[in-house]
């Protein structure tokens, strides 16, 4: 990102270098199952350079990313829906590791 002008170089040395520089979540991943009875297929766009093993999800020794304060995550799936699929496709699961304890994770799942 260029700072072309003094209201730009505020915007990101002011405004967003706070969210940069404090980490709220490390070793962030994310993992969605699909419920194979509603979904016939699924890909995902964007992150394919950054994608694991589904096996490697548990695993605090495979790096995951880390999330700044004030940032957020989009995963983008595009899905084909079974022909009659229900309103729940499956599960998000959401691991990080704990900002002050680097050996506890946590995980969310939704």
């Amino acid at each position: 990102m260029a700072a072309d002008d003094i209201d730009e170089a505020k915007k990101v040395f002011q405004d967003n270098l706070t969210g940069t520089l404090q980490t709220i979540a490390k070793d962030a991943k994310i993992q969605v199952d699909f419920d194979p009875a509603q979904v016939k297929g699924y890909r995902l766009l964007g992150y394919e350079n950054r994608a694991i093993p589904d096996e490697d999800f548990r695993n605090n020794k495979v790096d995951g990313g880390e999330v700044g304060a004030g940032h957020s995550v989009t995963a983008l799936y595009e899905i084909q829906q079974a022909d009659k699929a229900a309103e729940q496709w499956g599960n998000v699961t959401i691991r990080y590791k704990d900002v002050d304890n680097n050996d506890r994770s946590e995980e969310l799942i939704r």
